[in-house]
């Protein structure tokens, strides 16, 4: 019997004993789990996001600013957004030129968020606006539509990967092997790219927006003005005129829209609509899926739609 109790009495204090340390664990864990979490991080436009995605990889995912077919332009940036960046790790934009709406924002990100505007960059090509018979580009000194040339594209992974590297270290070999392989991807599809272009490079067209210059030089394409059109403004008549005046002196018959200016509105200021054809590129992919394969897909997208002009039996 004396046997017995002496068995109780020592798993209870076996059980005190332990007890605490057991607690101390438990508490701890929350925070160990923490210390082991993937960085957040915001990307403002799609492109950028895809850039980001692909280098986070199956570590994490990145959240996406401007969602659906809205535009850079036409973005309000509302409390929700400012909750979603000042509750993120690092916050990955192209530039103030372009994300207007961040200007405001970043001053008051917390003390441990990192805001990286991807145009600065080491390797970043930044190019002027298209030398176009039209005036009135609206970014200011240069374009920022920077993503549209995959070399640039690459220079952007490089250093998505440097800063998530630094955010996350002990990932840092998982972020290298993504944008490796990513780069590899962009390098390849831009060759294909090359291969169904080419044949093409002196077809005059003219686009609505000036968003495409980086696209143009990568690719020795021969666009011959950009309107660079707010659509909220009306166009003088004297603009019309030289637009029109434009497209028959250099023989223009592809002429692009895209989220900036409708096919409809392009329609309404052609003095013969019918003696070209209108088709609409897209430098965000707004009606694309965001995720790893958007920037490529967007790519992609141009080439084709340019391409489907350029081939056209009637041009």
């Amino acid at each position: 019997m004396r046997n017995y109790f002496t068995a109780i009495i020592f798993n209870i204090i076996i059980l005190l004993v332990m007890s605490p340390f057991a607690a101390f664990s438990e508490e701890e864990k929350p925070d160990a789990e923490k210390k082991s979490s993937p960085p957040a991080v915001v990307a403002t436009i799609k492109p950028i996001h895809s850039l980001v995605s692909a280098v986070m990889g199956e570590i994490g995912k990145p959240e996406l600013l401007i969602e659906g077919q809205v535009s850079e332009h036409d973005y309000t940036f509302k409390p929700s957004d400012m909750k979603k960046v000042q509750s993120a790790d690092v916050v990955f934009f192209t530039s103030m030129d372009l994300e207007t709406f961040l200007v405001q924002a970043i001053p008051s990100l917390n003390k441990g968020t990192l805001a990286v505007e991807l145009a600065a960059s080491d390797g970043v090509t930044r190019q002027a606006p298209l030398d176009s018979e039209f005036d009135g580009h609206e970014h200011g000194s240069y374009d920022p539509h920077i993503w549209l040339s995959p070399e640039n594209a690459i220079a952007m992974v490089k250093q998505i990967k440097k800063i998530l590297a630094m955010k996350d270290p002990k990932n840092r070999g998982i972020y290298e092997m993504n944008a490796k392989k990513y780069i590899s991807k962009i390098s390849a599809s831009s060759e294909k790219i090359t291969l169904k272009l080419s044949p093409f490079k002196n077809v005059p067209f003219i686009s609505f927006h000036d968003a495409y210059g980086y696209f143009v030089k990568s690719y020795g394409l021969n666009q011959v003005a950009a309107v660079s059109l707010n659509p909220e403004s009306a166009l003088g008549a004297e603009k019309i005129s030289d637009i029109n005046a434009v497209i028959k002196r250099k023989h223009v018959y592809c002429v692009f829209a895209d989220h900036s200016y409708n096919e409809d509105s392009v329609k309404k200021i052609l003095n013969n609509p019918d003696r070209v054809k209108l088709a609409t590129l897209d430098p965000l992919g707004g009606g694309l899926e965001k995720g790893e394969g958007a920037y490529i897909a967007i790519l992609d997208g141009i080439a084709n739609n340019l391409l489907s002009c350029f081939t056209d039996e009637n041009r």
